[in-house]
């Protein structure tokens, strides 16, 4: 039988454009809201302690792709 998982344990969360400064990887990544992003881990290069917020409006790049609902 399967685990069941809260829901709400990853709730809230914060999407963002994010960018690795050791690899200067960029993607968009979702989180819990109360996480820092010096423990985030980037997918490229698996190093911790590198994470940016680049500050791009996620909200506006959705609407703009005709995907916001």
């Amino acid at each position: 039988m399967s685990k069941v998982v809260n829901i709400e344990k990853n709730l809230p969360h914060t999407v963002a454009e994010l960018m690795c400064v050791n690899c200067l990887n960029r993607w968009v990544g979702a989180f819990p809201s109360d996480k820092w992003l010096s423990d985030l881990e980037c997918p490229h290069c698996f190093k911790k302690g590198f994470i940016i917020n680049t500050g791009e409006e996620m909200e506006e790049k959705i609407r703009e792709a005709g995907q916001w609902k």
